[in-house]
């Protein structure tokens, strides 16, 4: 059977596959029956209705975060251009924003639904290169402060229950962040933001999960890169190893609350990761037999351990 979601638009829609389903809501692929490159994520509440005022509570909350975080991602974002265009738009965009996309609002039987942009598999379910999670890495710290400049925390992203709202499109090096109902405005969920990241870098880097209470093993982080530093040709090992460590120096000053250098505010980590992020892409040029990045790893290696911006 199919439906609208626009009433604007022409456009109809046919479910296809049940794609998750949370406490108050279910979300599914909807492919348009015109054209089947068209496709949206419908978020609705429940089919077994349960919750639905808190669910209702919910989409209102994610309406207002997503207007806010769309158009601040992108000016060019907008609900008010045609249904089709919306749907192009994101699928053009994947590769350039990191906060799902807002693509229409309507009515199932009264209840309010969302239309959302298609998010890839998510991050913790997807093996990544060292260079792929630096990446990432930098991306969820850029949407992180996106988000915290406005005033907003991520909130529920421990990861033992809430890591897959961070999504990752392998081919093109694009995470996605879902689930912005969730979002809170007071400081101490902002903190709690960059420890849950910090575990959650930890577990991507070296695939051991982390707990909530105690201190994740952070002396694992050299094992795995140490097979990296033997793969670059034309980088010595002892440069590889001084970008193992400002890895390490982030996800510490991320989850460890008591240390005086602690990152604790998203500007912060920002700053770290764009750092980090350089000095991994002159490591992925020196693989290429740059000789120039060779020298240019160098003089940055020299002037992070000067400046003390990163730990090295």
């Amino acid at each position: 059977m199919s439906f609208k979601i626009d009433e604007q638009s022409t456009l109809e829609f046919e479910y296809k596959q049940l794609l998750g389903r949370g406490r108050t809501s279910e979300v599914h692929l909807a492919v348009c029956t015109e054209n089947p490159d068209l496709k949206v994520a419908i978020k609705h509440n429940r089919s077994d209705h349960k919750h639905v005022d808190e669910w209702r509570q919910n989409v209102e909350r994610e309406i207002s975060v997503l207007r806010e975080l769309n158009t601040a991602e992108s000016a060019d974002w907008s609900l008010e251009t045609t249904l089709r265009n919306r749907i192009t738009s994101a699928d053009n965009s994947r590769d350039s924003r990191s906060i799902v996309q807002l693509l229409s609002i309507f009515d199932i039987d009264g209840v309010p639904a969302l239309a959302l942009e298609v998010a890839p598999p998510s991050i913790t379910e997807q093996t990544l290169d060292h260079y792929d999670l630096v990446d990432a890495m930098f991306q969820i710290a850029q949407a992180t402060e996106l988000a915290h400049s406005r005033g907003m925390a991520l909130t529920d992203i421990a990861p033992k229950s809430k890591a897959s709202r961070i999504r990752w499109d392998h081919d093109l090096k694009q995470i996605k962040i879902i689930d912005w109902h969730l979002t809170r405005e007071t400081e101490d969920y902002r903190r709690r933001d960059l420890v849950f990241l910090g575990r959650i870098f930890f577990q991507l880097l070296t695939g051991y999960p982390t707990w909530e209470k105690a201190e994740p093993p952070v002396d694992y982080l050299p094992d795995r890169y140490n097979a990296y530093a033997l793969d670059i040709t034309g980088a010595t090992i002892d440069d590889w190893i001084d970008v193992e460590i400002a890895i390490r120096d982030v996800i510490e000053r991320l989850m460890y609350q008591d240390i005086s250098d602690a990152i604790n505010s998203s500007e912060t980590l920002v700053s770290a990761m764009t750092t980090l992020k350089e000095l991994s892409d002159l490591a992925k040029r020196i693989i290429n037999g740059s000789s120039q990045a060779t020298n240019e790893l160098e003089t940055m290696l020299q002037e992070v351990s000067n400046s003390r911006t990163l730990q090295l």
